[in-house]
């Protein structure tokens, strides 16, 4: 039986990918190839990411609010 990869595991191709990220192909290729960005590769060439690695990457990107820094320092004080 076939895996059924659920909606996270997604795979993308280069276009698919670009377009999630709002990103042109030329910038998605150059981040791939300065290792800025996950990917995996298939067979020798083709390029595939997986949604969930594209979600994190986007999310490690993600700068915090005023208020949750403030929040963040009021722990400590």
């Amino acid at each position: 039986a076939k895996p059924i990869l659920s909606k996270e595991d997604e795979l993308m191709d280069v276009g698919q990918a670009a377009k999630y990220l709002g990103l042109a192909k030329a910038t998605l290729y150059e981040k791939t190839s300065t290792r800025q960005i996950p990917f995996m590769k298939a067979g020798d060439k083709k390029l595939i990411f997986k949604k969930s690695d594209l979600d994190k990457w986007l999310e490690s990107g993600r700068r915090k609010t005023q208020a949750e820094i403030r929040a963040e320092a009021e722990e400590y004080i």
